[in-house]
């Protein structure tokens, strides 16, 4: 083996190792550990041979990931199914595993976060139209990624 070998196959160890560690910190996707050893100056057939042995390894799981994303957007940001949904398209994770994850979310907690974000945002302004008041609720609501439909009927059924 010439040295080069050897400082590849070191080189290669160390990615993995930091790619290992930065998977156990917290849940990732396997776009965001492609990114991270791209930056950290893995090849592209490197980050994918790491990728893959990571997930048999079971320190990526796209389905983990999804859900724990999920919940901790809805539950912490407050954000609807629309914006997660959105955002973990970006991340790269599959259609149906964002789908599951959006399902997982209670339906009874989330209509009861719009109607405590509702509630809140209505607290707040100072408006005397109705109709401006409402708009800026539904506004603000819509854009944390509640779907309008469900924001309107709550706003309705509140205000």
């Amino acid at each position: 083996m010439s040295k080069d070998e050897i400082n590849k196959k070191l080189d290669y160890h160390q990615l993995k190792i930091k790619a290992a560690n930065y998977c156990a910190y917290q849940d990732r996707s396997s776009m965001e550990v492609y990114n991270k050893l791209k930056l950290i100056g893995a090849s592209v057939d490197t980050a994918n041979a790491i990728i893959r042995e990571l997930i048999k390894e079971n320190f990526i799981d796209e389905k983990r990931f999804a859900e724990a994303y999920a919940r901790g957007k809805f539950n912490n940001n407050h954000w609807g199914k629309v914006k997660i949904g959105y955002a973990l398209q970006q991340k790269g994770i599959a259609p149906d595993l964002v789908a599951d994850a959006l399902h997982a979310i209670d339906d009874e907690s989330y209509v009861k976060t719009i109607k405590k974000l509702v509630q809140n945002k209505s607290n707040q302004l100072k408006l005397t139209n109705d109709w401006i008041r409402k708009n800026k609720i539904a506004q603000y609501v819509s854009n944390k990624g509640f779907e309008a439909n469900l924001v309107l009927q709550v706003i309705n059924d509140i205000l």
